[in-house]
């Protein structure tokens, strides 16, 4: 007869988290068994130094636990942890333990972890104020927007003129721009549809007056755009050049200038990547007198000698392949535009690059570029939930800083005092060529 090799035992956890609400008075932890042994096999439950949870005000884990699976045993042993109720509001907090030392058998070193989120039970939920009511008037869709599974129409920016009440919609997919009469909001009506495609892709629109200019980038995108102008019925007046790949447009509230964005996004493979750059268009001889000589291109490559300085000061300069990295030009793609006021200062967001640009409006040159720092959250009212592995949404404070990558921007003045609001998406670049997208892991990204 031939003997069989003896498989040793392996312990293992139920899962890398578990949740528990802070008033169900404790939370189980059964850890499972595969090939039992003929003799016992132990292994140690480890309260590690990381977390959020206070020992003795949140749970209660006096000393290391030791979990004994009887000889030959294939059910599950539970280790219980009781969980304490305290009065504070505070967000979600979390311990962690560890499988360590195991006797008679292995443990995965690397799922050897299990964290403890302890849901909290005393936050109130906001107060209704009722100072603000909305009600539904009308919804309106300006075309089918799939055939099939293929989606063939969108309505992404839109951009509404007061003065003839009619709403302009960018439709980037369908390569048109919808217009749509609000005169009777109850009742939108359609008034034209303009075919975009033979100017290339619409990324925005923006209207003041009746005036309507789209943000346009070209066939290939990344070679410089064009703004085009059309009046309120979609009849064309004039187009002019920008920089790379126009992704938002705005006006000066004095009405003189249209302003874009040039993000100058890199294509897939990441072999060629354009300059960000702002443009400028001086309307203050007419929409019927506009040239390509009252457009202006403000560009960053005065920057590129500055990179390493640029990094200290906390601004991201990262972008490209490592045989040819890109420029401070090319790095920086700037993504919206807020004007102040008085109409001579302009303000980037440069998301991927967690960094403000200004521009002077006046000698249309960047004046400076400035990092937008990171937010602690180790702070309160400052938490996040850092995992899209659980079932519930989990904010809770965490031993890292996070940047800020603003999307939208807006400017405004209170008392005269001037003030930029931005919208903080967070983004990364994820190209075929180039990612910063890592799934952080004991095995994928060793952290220490």
């Amino acid at each position: 007869a031939t003997a069989q090799a003896q498989t040793t035992p392996a312990i293992s956890r139920p899962s890398a988290t578990l949740t528990v609400a802070e008033s169900a008075g404790s939370v189980s932890i059964p850890l499972s068994i595969a090939n039992p042994g003929t003799a016992a096999s132990t292994v140690q439950v480890v309260l590690q130094a990381f977390g959020t949870a206070t020992v003795g005000a949140d749970f209660i884990y006096a000393s290391t636990q030791t979990i004994t699976f009887p000889a030959g045993a294939t059910g599950s042993q539970t280790l219980t942890i009781p969980i304490l109720d305290d009065a504070a509001a505070e967000e979600t907090e979390y311990f962690v333990v560890r499988l360590l030392n195991p006797t008679n058998a292995t443990v995965s070193a690397t799922a050897n972890d299990v964290l403890v989120y302890i849901r909290d039970n005393d936050t109130p939920a906001p107060v209704r104020a009722g100072n603000v009511a909305l009600s539904l008037l009308q919804s309106y869709q300006t075309a089918p927007p799939f055939s099939g599974t293929t989606q063939i129409n969108s309505a992404e920016i839109s951009a509404f003129d007061a003065s003839t009440k009619r709403l302009y919609v960018a439709n980037s997919i369908g390569g048109k721009l919808d217009i749509l009469s609000l005169t009777n909001p109850a009742a939108i009506a359609p008034v034209a549809s303009i075919n975009i495609s033979s100017y290339g892709g619409i990324n925005s629109v923006y209207v003041r007056n009746g005036l309507v200019a789209c943000a346009i980038e070209g066939t290939n995108p990344q070679a410089n755009g064009s703004v085009v102008f059309f009046d309120q019925n979609g009849v064309f007046l004039k187009q002019v050049t920008v920089g790379a790949m126009p992704d938002m447009i705005t006006m000066s509230p004095d009405g003189r200038y249209v302003i874009t964005a040039n993000e100058g996004e890199p294509n897939a493979a990441y072999t060629t990547d354009p300059e960000g750059s702002v443009s400028v268009i001086d309307l203050q001889g007419g929409i019927a007198s506009l040239t390509q000589a009252n457009v202006t291109t403000a560009t960053f490559t005065a920057y590129n000698s500055q990179a390493a300085a640029l990094r200290t000061q906390g601004i991201r300069i990262y972008g490209g392949l490592a045989a040819s990295p890109s420029t401070v030009a090319q790095d920086l793609e700037p993504e919206y535009v807020a004007v102040s006021a008085n109409s001579q200062t302009a303000y980037i967001t440069l998301q991927e690059n967690n960094a403000l640009a200004v521009l002077d409006l006046t000698t249309k040159q960047i004046t400076s570029l400035r990092p937008l720092g990171f937010s602690d959250h180790t702070q309160p009212g400052r938490g996040l939930d850092a995992s899209d592995q659980t079932a519930d949404v989990l904010i809770a404070n965490w031993p890292i800083k996070g940047m800020r990558l603003p999307d939208a921007l807006a400017a405004f003045e209170v008392n005269g005092t001037p003030y930029l609001l931005t919208a903080n998406e967070g983004d990364a670049r994820d190209y075929s060529g180039f990612s910063e997208q890592v799934r952080l892991g004991a095995t994928a990204y060793v952290l220490d």
